[in-house]
């Protein structure tokens, strides 16, 4: 038990490191473009918007079908449980909520870094 949650935890943390990694990125190329947005005057809420809309639709297609071939494999899974029912909604909710968390924490910074972005050496680059 305590291995396969080992694993978990580590695979949590390599998809974290591999969006984050995406969205940095992402950031990275719409660069000049940011900085024009922030030069005309766009508040910070727009840039986070527009950021975070993708992020969002990527996290939400992972965890639905996440939650859709974990669905499909109760059957297999439900010998490997100890103490655990595979139809356990703590378990799922702890699951989801934690796949959230790593989410959010993997999109905060590179979208902290494009508000931080300095319009003048964002246009001075292209």
């Amino acid at each position: 038990m305590l291995l396969s949650g080992f694993f978990g935890v580590i695979a949590m943390i390599l998809s974290g490191i591999g969006l984050y990694a995406a969205l940095v990125y992402s950031v990275t190329r719409r660069r000049h473009e940011l900085g024009i947005r922030i030069a005309i005057g766009a508040q910070d809420r727009h840039i986070v918007q527009t950021l975070c809309a993708r992020a969002s639709v990527a996290v939400g297609i992972g965890l639905a079908a996440g939650a859709a071939v974990s669905t499909a494999l109760l059957g297999f899974t439900r010998s490997l449980l100890y103490r655990v029912s595979p139809h356990d909604p703590k378990t799922l909710l702890f699951t989801v909520c934690g796949a959230l968390l790593c989410s959010l924490s993997a999109i905060a910074f590179p979208t902290w870094r494009a508000l931080r972005t300095d319009p003048v050496m964002a246009l001075r680059e292209e």
